[in-house]
């Protein structure tokens, strides 16, 4: 990367670690609990028919975060590559654009002569 494009993105990927950290503590917090809950429910173990009832009655035990926490994460699945691309993909488009000396004519608008002398 060029140095002015490396120096307009290390805030955005600060900003996107930081985003990610505070997505992955909830779930880091979480994760033990859920674990043992889904050993001790035998859903691991089973196998056929019997896994239709041990998946309800381990659904039906889930409360607390454990809704939010899925809601956020399919929700995350759906806006964070819209964002990245709004936010990330044009900044550095720009810059590239910027970068080549050709590209600038199509961001100044073209000189005109006024209309006796043109």
């Amino acid at each position: 990367m060029i140095w002015l494009t490396w120096r307009q993105f290390r805030v955005q990927a600060v900003t996107g670690i930081a985003a990610l950290a505070a997505f992955a503590i909830p779930l880091v917090i979480a994760g033990p609990h859920l674990a043992a809950q889904y050993a001790a429910s035998g859903i691991g173990s089973c196998h056929g028919s019997s896994c239709g009832q041990l998946a309800s009655t381990f659904l039906s035990q889930l409360g607390g975060p454990y809704p939010f926490l899925y809601l956020l994460g399919v929700a995350a699945i759906i806006l964070v590559p819209a964002v990245i691309g709004i936010f990330w993909g044009a900044g550095l488009d720009l810059m590239l654009a910027m970068e080549r000396p050709r590209a600038i004519a199509g961001w100044v608008p073209p000189r005109c002569r006024p209309w006796p002398y043109g």
